[in-house]
């Protein structure tokens, strides 16, 4: 399989701490995890392949690699394609909103942040190296991020399309901005394709911060926006003119690794877009993560 939606963050459940090169372009560079930033070293292309997933560092092209594999506590590393398994992972979900395992296919285990065991010291930048690990806890645990759907960086012109039926997206069910109003906090909703700009929306990233996009409608120019910055869940979704606050900001999480289908998190409130109803005209919330397949969609670029 080829990349899916092309750049990434992985970021630890445990700490919120990411998969980091350091900055450098060499072989055998130990992974470390660190908090998170702008560069490019904590970019990733996640390439799904038959028998697994490499692993791909934006910044070096080399893959994430276990070339020493041992019975625990195995260091991660970046090499080039030559280690056949040691490159290979599965991504594995832990059935939680979304948050999975990422294991090597020779070992069989898990990618672990270490800050917190016991022994485990920090590199000369005081960010911890990555590790493997066969015990089952949360430093195992992982988000992976999409940064945008390609590989070029910016922004990218989409349609989303609603996933209602698993792994199928129910045809032609949009999100849409309706009669396409100008209108500021006017709710949007699910509609049929009906082929004008209304159902086209702009994911317009962040330049300072790596995975957080604006959508913005093409038609109207205003961009998704949870009413009233609201925690709540049912809280609606709504165009507003941007005013760069966190209520209009999210993040592409994969649903369903491998499948292409995304949820849509606010980074405000840590909810995720949803449809209120299965049909179409519904209108759009926010709630918190199920995995229920009205909080996946499909991002069809046009």
């Amino acid at each position: 399989m080829a990349n899916l939606h092309g750049r990434y963050k992985i970021v630890s459940a445990l700490n919120g701490e990411v998969l980091d090169v350091q900055g450098a372009r060499e072989d055998h560079t130990l992974i470390h995890h660190s908090p998170d930033g702008t560069l490019l070293n904590q970019v990733w292309f996640l390439n799904f392949r038959d028998s697994g997933v490499e692993v791909a560092s934006a910044a070096s092209g080399l893959l994430l690699a276990a070339p020493f594999a041992g019975p625990n506590a195995t260091i991660v590393q970046q090499h080039p394609s030559t280690l056949t398994g040691k490159l290979l992972w599965r991504v594995i979900p832990t059935g939680f909103g979304g948050l999975v395992k990422i294991v090597n296919v020779d070992s069989q285990q898990g990618m672990s942040v270490s800050s917190l065991s016991p022994g485990r010291e920090p590199g000369p930048s005081g960010s911890y190296p990555l590790y493997l690990t066969g015990e089952n806890n949360l430093e195992i645990v992982w988000q992976v991020i999409v940064l945008g759907p390609g590989s070029t960086p910016g922004s990218a012109r989409v349609k989303l399309m609603a996933a209602l039926d698993g792994l199928n997206p129910i045809t032609g069910l949009l999100l849409d901005v309706p009669g396409g109003s100008k209108q500021d906090g006017l709710q949007v909703q699910l509609h049929q394709d009906n082929g004008t700009d209304d159902q086209k929306w702009q994911l317009d990233e962040d330049p300072n911060r790596e995975g957080v996009v604006l959508i913005r409608s093409v038609t109207s120019g205003k961009v998704l926006d949870v009413r009233g910055a609201s925690q709540a869940s049912g809280a609606p979704i709504q165009q507003y003119t941007e005013n760069r606050t966190p209520n209009q900001e999210w993040w592409l999480v994969p649903a369903v690794p491998g499948s292409g289908l995304v949820s849509i998190v606010s980074v405000e409130s840590r909810k995720v877009l949803t449809l209120s109803q299965d049909a179409s005209q519904a209108p759009l919330v926010q709630s918190d993560r199920t995995g229920e397949p009205n909080q996946h969609w499909l991002l069809v670029q046009v």
